[in-house]
């Protein structure tokens, strides 16, 4: 990592640019699917594998989880927040709608740690299958992968996904095109930035 470090300072170029410094945050709320998480979120303390997880709303709310992305611009730079371990998928969607950029970053497991992030819907069959079954799918092996275990929900992903183009938009004023797939989430953008810290 150090040698990676001291390469990416040596080819490192200013910022370009009007010089603007602009962040928000955005509250999402899915119903959980997961027993996993559902069981820990309710019983986990109990059994010594608390969740260190408010169960007040707008963070649990029956089996409704809510949880925080967070978009922030430094000049042409893009940083997208996400609460678990994003699909790849989602920031490289992200990054490929807004354009003008001079660079992407992505954090993950910010501000919440909701397990695996899957998106698009089209891709769950797959983590599901490798949950239950060996890699050539001719055995059972539920220790292979955890994909499905830990995640929250089959929509979870893709309301992180909208939420952070939502973040893109606003943040950096740009023109993102609105995406089909993001209006069953409507409610996610009803909500203002900042609703998480409100």
């Amino acid at each position: 990592m150090v040698d990676r470090a001291a390469d990416a300072v040596k080819a490192a170029k200013p910022v370009a640019g009007p010089a603007r410094v602009d962040a928000a945050s955005y509250l999402v709320e899915d119903a959980a699917a997961s027993p996993v998480l559902l069981g820990l979120l309710y019983a986990g303390s109990p059994l010594g594998a608390p969740l260190n997880r408010a169960l007040t709303p707008p963070w649990t709310t029956g089996n409704v989880v809510g949880t925080v992305t967070a978009t922030a611009r430094i000049g042409r730079l893009l940083l997208s927040a996400g609460p678990g371990e994003m699909y790849p998928r989602i920031p490289l969607d992200v990054a490929a709608r807004v354009p003008h950029l001079q660079g992407t970053m992505t954090a993950g497991l910010a501000n919440d740690q909701l397990g695996y992030l899957i998106a698009p819907y089209t891709a769950y069959p797959e983590p599901i299958r490798r949950t239950f079954f060996n890699q050539r799918g001719d055995q059972v092996s539920p220790i292979d992968n955890d994909n499905y275990a830990f995640n929250v929900s089959p929509t979870m992903g893709e309301r992180v996904r909208c939420s952070l183009l939502r973040g893109a938009r606003e943040v950096l004023g740009a023109d993102v095109a609105a995406d089909p797939a993001c209006a069953p989430f409507a409610t996610d953008a009803a909500l203002p930035a900042g609703a998480d810290v409100s």
